[in-house]
């Protein structure tokens, strides 16, 4: 599994974002919800959560039938929160 987390921000809070997630679907995407749900958010703990929440849902969304199902979805909560430790730390 692999994801990006782009974001742009402006005083603390989120002008821009995206999330791209990849080996949670057919193919990699853009997962659109997540993007226009954390705009305009303060970067702090509870960002961090509402990723980690889209990033569940994208592997709900995707592959809910598929028997890597349980495991992505918990995978995917450590690699959101990997990514988003990432753009911390820059």
């Amino acid at each position: 599994m692999n994801a990006c987390l782009v974001i742009q921000e402006k005083n603390g809070l989120t002008t821009d974002v995206v999330v791209s997630l990849g080996a949670v679907g057919l193919k990699p995407f853009r997962y659109e919800k997540a993007e226009k749900g954390l705009l305009g958010k303060k970067l702090d703990d509870s960002f961090a959560a509402l990723l980690q929440g889209y990033c569940q849902e994208a592997v709900d969304d995707s592959i809910r039938t598929r028997k890597s199902w349980s495991y992505k979805r918990v995978a995917v909560t450590g690699l959101a929160l990997d990514v988003y430790d990432n753009y911390k730390s820059q």
